[in-house]
C-alpha cells in the first residue's frame, strides 16, 4: 500500500511527487492520498493522477503533523489486506524504481520501520547498507533530539497496529529534548526507542528518495532548504538494492553505546562505524 500525506497549506510539489511515485513503481498498487485539511482543497487543484484515492485525515480541518500522521495510521489499520506500508510526504522525488525497490526490502523483525531518505546525512557514502539507529540514543546521529524526517518510510503492519493505540499531542510526553514535537519525533519515540516494542529503526543507504521542499509543515518559520541527502543518486536502480544488502551490511551505529546496549544478542552485530 502506498500512502502520501499532504496539506492544502503548501501543495506546490504534490502533483510532481505523485507522478514521480507512479513512475517509480506505485502505479497499479493501492494508493491513498491523505489530506491534513479539506480534501476538496486538493481535488480542485486537479493535480492528483488517476488511481489515487483522496481522503481527509481530520474531518476537513487542518490539524497538525502528529495528529494527521496518527490519523493516517488509523486509516491504514482499518483497511484489510494492507501489509507493509510505504509512506511518503508530498515533496520528494524517487530514484529509478524507488517505490518498487523499497517494497522489496524487508523490515527486520527488531526494527520499527525503515527510512529511505537520509535527512541528517548520517551515511554519506552511497555504498549499500542498512544502519540500525535508536531514535532516543543521546550519543547517536540524532544527538538526543529524536528521529527527524518522515519523508520516505516503510512501516510494517505490526508497527501501524501499535501506533494507533499510542496517545498524541499534549497527552503524550516525549522522552527526547526537542520542543518541536512533530510526527517524526512521535514516530521515533513510539517505534524505535527504549520504551517502544522495537528499539531501532533502519536507515537505508543509498537514499532512494530526495527531499525537494523548503518549509516544514510543522510551521512556516521552520525552513528545510538544504535538507537533502548527499548519497541520493537519481539514476540508481532501487530494484538492485535488496540483492546488494548482504547480512554483513546490517550494522549498528557506533556513535552511541545506548543504542547498542538495547539490542539483544541475536540481532545483527556491528560491522563498522557511521561514515562522515
Amino acid at each position: 500500500m502506498i500512502v502520501v500525506l499532504t496539506t492544502p497549506r503548501r501543495p506546490q510539489f504534490l502533483g510532481a511527487t505523485l507522478k514521480a511515485l507512479d513512475a517509480a513503481g506505485a502505479a497499479g498498487q493501492e494508493r491513498l492520498l491523505c489530506v491534513d485539511g479539506p480534501a476538496q482543497d486538493i481535488l480542485r487543484l486537479r493535480v492528483v493522477p488517476k488511481g489515487w484515492e483522496v481522503k481527509s485525515t481530520g474531518a476537513g480541518k487542518v490539524v497538525n503533523t502528529q495528529v494527521a500522521f496518527h490519523a493516517v495510521c488509523a486509516e491504514i489499520a482499518r483497511r484489510r489486506g494492507a501489509d507493509d506500508v510505504l509512506f511518503f510526504e508530498d515533496d520528494i522525488v524517487p530514484c529509478r524504481n524507488g517505490v518498487a525497490g523499497l517494497g522489496l526490502i524487508p523490515v527486520p523483525d527488531h526494527c520499527g520501520y525503515l527510512v529511505a531518505f537520509d535527512h541528517r546525512n548520517v551515511i554519506r557514502s552511497p555504498a549499500p547498507r542498512l544502519m540500525l539507529i535508536a531514535a532516543d540514543d543521546p550519543g547517536g546521529p540524532q544527538r538526543g533530539w529524536g528521529f527527524w524526517g518522515n519523508q520516505a518510510l516503510k512501516i510494517p503492519r505490526r508497527t501501524i497496529a501499535h501506533l494507533v493505540n499510542r496517545p498524541t499531542n499534549r497527552t503524550y510526553k516525549s522522552t527526547v529534548k526537542t520542543r518541536l514535537y512533530g510526527s517524526d519525533v512521535w514516530l521515533g519515540d513510539n517505534a524505535a526507542s527504549q520504551h517502544a516494542p522495537w528499539k531501532v529503526y533502519g536507515l537505508i543507504a543509498p537514499s532512494l528518495f530526495q527531499h525537494i521542499g523548503g518549509v516544514s509543515a510543522v510551521g512556516t518559520h521552520w525552513h528545510l532548504k538544504g535538507r537533502t541527502a548527499e548519497n541520493f543518486r537519481a539514476d540508481f536502480d532501487a530494484l538492485t538494492l535488496a540483492e546488494l544488502l548482504p547480512a554483513s551490511a546490517y550494522f549498528v551505529n557506533e556513535l552511541g553505546g545506548a543504542g547498542r546496549a538495547r539490542l539483544s544478542a541475536g540481532e545483527p552485530s556491528s560491522s563498522g562505524a557511521c561514515e562522515s
